[in-house]
C-alpha cells in the first residue's frame, strides 16, 4: 500500500505498523513547516505535539477551537436564510457555536418581536385583572404612552431608551400609578412610562 507524502507529494510505502498514521516519506519532510488548519499560521511540529506526523494545528488552543467549533450549515430562525456556522472567523468574533441567528441584526429583531409580545401579554393581563376587578379601563399601547410621556420615566424622571428590550432593566414598561391591587384603574390617566428597574422597585406601592 502506498501513500502520498503531505510535504513533497511523492509516493511512498509506509513502514510496517504505521500504514494508517505515517503521512510523510522521510524525517526531512516530517520536520518541514506546515500550515495550521485553523488559524493559517505556519508552524513546525515539536515536542508539544502528541504525534508530529499527524499534527494539523500550531497550538493546543487552535486544536481545541477546531474541535469545539466545527463548521456546519444552519438555518437562521430569524430570517430563514442558510448560513455557515463555525471555523476560525466565528471563534475570533466570539460567536457561540450554538448561535441560532445568522447576524446580530437578526437576533436584535427577534428579541424586539419577543419583547413586544411579552409587553403585549403583560398589558393584556393587566386588562384581564381590571375586568375581573370591575374597574374602568382604556385601550392603549406602550408606544402611545411613551409618546405621551415624551419617553421620560414617570418614577425617576430620566429618559427611557425605547430601543431596549422590555426585559432589560433599563427597558420600557408600563406602570400603574395606583396599582390595580390598591384599587387603581387601567385607564390612560393611571398609567405611565417607567424603566423596568424602577417599576420592579416600586412594586405595588403608591408613590
Amino acid at each position: 500500500m502506498t501513500r502520498q507524502c503531505r510535504a513533497c507529494g511523492r509516493e511512498f510505502t509506509p513502514k510496517r505498523g504505521k500504514t494508517l498514521k505515517q503521512e510523510y516519506c522521510s524525517l526531512e519532510c516530517r520536520k518541514k513547516p506546515r500550515v495550521c488548519e485553523f488559524c493559517g499560521n505556519s508552524f513546525t511540529p515539536n515536542s508539544t505535539h502528541l504525534n508530529r506526523d499527524t499534527a494539523k494545528y500550531c497550538s493546543r488552543q487552535c486544536g481545541g477551537n477546531a474541535r469545539r467549533i466545527k463548521p456546519q450549515k444552519k438555518i437562521c430562525i430569524g430570517c430563514g436564510v442558510e448560513f455557515s456556522m463555525g471555523g476560525k472567523d466565528d471563534a475570533n468574533n466570539g460567536r457561540r457555536p450554538s448561535s441560532k441567528y445568522c447576524t446580530h441584526a437578526c437576533y436584535a429583531e427577534a428579541l424586539r418581536i419577543y419583547t413586544d409580545a411579552q409587553e403585549a401579554s403583560r398589558v393584556y393581563e393587566a386588562r384581564r385583572r381590571a375586568l375581573k376587578l370591575g374597574v374602568e379601563r382604556d385601550e392603549y399601547t406602550l408606544t402611545e404612552i411613551a409618546a405621551r410621556d415624551q419617553k421620560i420615566c414617570g418614577l425617576c424622571g430620566k429618559p427611557v431608551n425605547m430601543l431596549l428590550s422590555g426585559m432589560d432593566m433599563d427597558g420600557p414598561t408600563i406602570d400603574h400609578v395606583v396599582p390595580l391591587s390598591k384599587g387603581g384603574n387601567d385607564t390612560r390617566s393611571n398609567v405611565q412610562l417607567a424603566h423596568r428597574s424602577c417599576n420592579l422597585r416600586k412594586n405595588n406601592k403608591i408613590m
